[in-house]
C-alpha cells in the first residue's frame, strides 16, 4: 500500500474508532491511545499513522461524545457542563437540536482551529519568532501569569498557598532518584 493509501485508511479507521469511542460512556480516546502506546514498539516505522489514527479518533470523539451525554445523562468530564442544557432541552423534546448544536459547534471549532493555524505558525515562528522570545523569557512569563492568578482569586492566601506546595510537590518529585520509583 502506498503512503497516501495508509494515511486515508489510519484516518478513516481513526475517526471510527472515535465513533465508539463517543458512543460509549466511559470509553475514552485516551485508552486507546495507551494501547496503542504498547503496540508502538511493534511497529515503529508506523508511528505517523498512529498519530493519525489518534488525532482522527479524538476529533470524532468530540462530535459522537454528547449523544450518550445529552440522552442518557452519562457526561465525561469535557461534557459534563453541556449536560443540563442538553437534558432540559431533551425534556422539553428537543434532544435532537441539542446534538445538532454541539455538531454544528464542534465543527465550527475546527474550522476555527484551522484558521487561526497560519497566524499562530506566522507569528511563533518566521518572520516574528516568537517562540524564541517565549523561550529565553518563559520563567518570567509563568511567574506573570501565576502572580496573576493568585493575586485575582478570591481567598489569596489559599491560592498561595497551593501554588506553593504544587511547586514543593514539584521539585520533590524531580529530584526522587528514578532507581526508588523503579524496583527491581
Amino acid at each position: 500500500m502506498n503512503d497516501f493509501a495508509l494515511v486515508i485508511v489510519f484516518s478513516v479507521a481513526g475517526a471510527l474508532m472515535g465513533m465508539v469511542t463517543g458512543l460509549i460512556p466511559g470509553l475514552h480516546t485516551n485508552n486507546i491511545a495507551l494501547l496503542m502506546l504498547f503496540l508502538l514498539p511493534f511497529f515503529e516505522h508506523a508511528a505517523l499513522y498512529f498519530a493519525l489514527f489518534i488525532v482522527s479518533a479524538a476529533i470524532s470523539h468530540t462530535f459522537h461524545d454528547i449523544i450518550p451525554s445529552t440522552f442518557i445523562g452519562a457526561p465525561e468530564d469535557d461534557t459534563a457542563l453541556a449536560v443540563l442544557p442538553a437534558h432540559s432541552m431533551v425534556m422539553r423534546g428537543e434532544g435532537y437540536k441539542a446534538i445538532v448544536i454541539s455538531a454544528i459547534s464542534s465543527f465550527l471549532s475546527i474550522v476555527a482551529c484551522f484558521l487561526l493555524l497560519l497566524p499562530f505558525c506566522l507569528l511563533m515562528g518566521e518572520p516574528f519568532n516568537l517562540y524564541n522570545l517565549m523561550e529565553k523569557n518563559m520563567a518570567w512569563i509563568l511567574l506573570s501569569i501565576s502572580l496573576i492568578m493568585i493575586l485575582t482569586s478570591k481567598n489569596i492566601l489559599h491560592a498561595l498557598f497551593i501554588f506553593l506546595l504544587s511547586g514543593v510537590f514539584g521539585v520533590v518529585a524531580l529530584k526522587i532518584p528514578s532507581s526508588f520509583l523503579i524496583s527491581s
